[in-house]
């Protein structure tokens, strides 16, 4: 079972209410049991449930496209499934930073999406654009990821 509490004013805790400023006292997600929900992760103001078959469940604000997809526009109060078919293998770990995703998948591969502001998706910003979908990162053989508020860390399964 997956509870949350806390602040709720971009609908990063998926209750489905947009009047709820703060919950108190952890609160069971909605319909959580219809999903193979594998992880959790908490980001600035989203909530990101990992399941399976690729399938992400987000909540919350999706201003820098922390979604990873320009679909789901917008501030949403209740958990929407996001899906990256071009994602080779099964997701298996999340690293979530202020405005940005970093995905590891079984295979050692990486994705990013949402802000790269400061090059925190290891996205070279030749033509200013600072807000991405979701993308192959051009890197692979990672053993673990992280992210801070606006960087990105990985670690390689081997030295070069």
């Amino acid at each position: 079972k997956v509870f949350v509490w806390g602040e709720s004013k971009f609908g990063q805790l998926g209750l489905g209410k947009e009047n709820v400023s703060y919950v108190l006292e952890p609160t069971k997600l909605p319909n959580e049991e219809k999903h193979n929900i594998l992880d959790v992760y908490a980001g600035f103001r989203q909530t990101y449930l990992l399941c399976g078959q690729n399938k992400i469940l987000c909540t919350g604000s999706n201003k820098f496209l922390e979604f990873g997809q320009t679909t789901k526009e917008g501030t949403m109060f209740s958990p929407v499934t996001l899906e990256f078919p071009k994602i080779n293998g099964q997701i298996k770990k999340l690293a979530i930073g202020q405005k940005h995703v970093i995905a590891l998948n079984h295979n050692g591969e990486i994705y990013g999406w949402g802000s790269n502001k400061f090059g925190q998706l290891g996205i070279e910003n030749k033509d200013k654009e600072t807000n991405y979908e979701y993308r192959k990162l051009e890197v692979s053989d990672v053993k673990e990821i992280s992210c801070g508020w606006n960087h990105s860390l990985l670690l390689l399964s081997k030295n070069p």
